[in-house]
């Protein structure tokens, strides 16, 4: 697996060194998951996520990333500040953070996405479930059909699926064929 370790540490300034002291590990470990000649592990890009001071998702090269020029900031009178222009500033990088992704798209308004909407989700393997907890979630149902509801823990460490609207029936003790929880939305105008 490709990572962006090195392109992010040099965009930060810090050095084999550095990096390595504040994971626990020697520069030439850390050089070597640059280059990909030690394979990178959950562990490891965890580890080093926080020193690079961005998210585990942030590390994977993902080969389809779309990077849009950026140009700055707006300020309240919704007119680019003018130091935006003196520096040239890093391009803004649409990727999607998933190991397993798919995509919906909303008919009408559900709770807090909009009507035209795409949910992005990642679909978890099945010991993964836990981590969907008290997230909304694209889910499978064994006995058929795909929900998008919130799933929170039932009774007995079974899985409940409450709707995102009130007039969504809560379905209790659930067995899904995969959940797959919402990690961004994508709205069009």
């Amino acid at each position: 697996m490709q990572t962006r370790i090195r392109e992010l540490r040099k965009r930060l300034g810090f050095t084999l060194q550095y990096v390595a002291t504040r994971t626990g590990t020697t520069p030439q470990t850390i050089q070597r998951l640059e280059t990909g000649h030690m394979s990178v592990s959950l562990a490891w890009l965890q580890r080093i996520a926080p020193v690079l001071e961005v998210h585990v998702a942030d590390l994977i090269d993902h080969r389809n990333v779309q990077r849009i020029p950026f140009l700055g900031e707006f300020g309240s009178d919704t007119v680019l500040k003018p130091d935006a222009a003196k520096k040239l500033l890093d391009p803004v990088v649409f990727d999607i953070p998933a190991r397993d992704p798919i995509a919906i798209k909303l008919a009408a308004r559900s709770n807090c996405y909009e009507a035209g909407s795409i949910l992005i989700a990642d679909r978890l393997a099945a010991e993964a479930h836990e981590t969907a907890l008290d997230r909304d979630c694209i889910v499978a149902l064994v006995r058929g059909g795909v929900v998008l509801r919130r799933v929170v823990r039932g009774i007995d460490d079974t899985i409940t699926l409450v709707g995102l609207e009130m007039s969504t029936r809560t379905q209790h003790n659930v067995r899904p064929t995969w959940i797959a929880p919402i990690i961004m939305a994508v709205r069009y105008f």
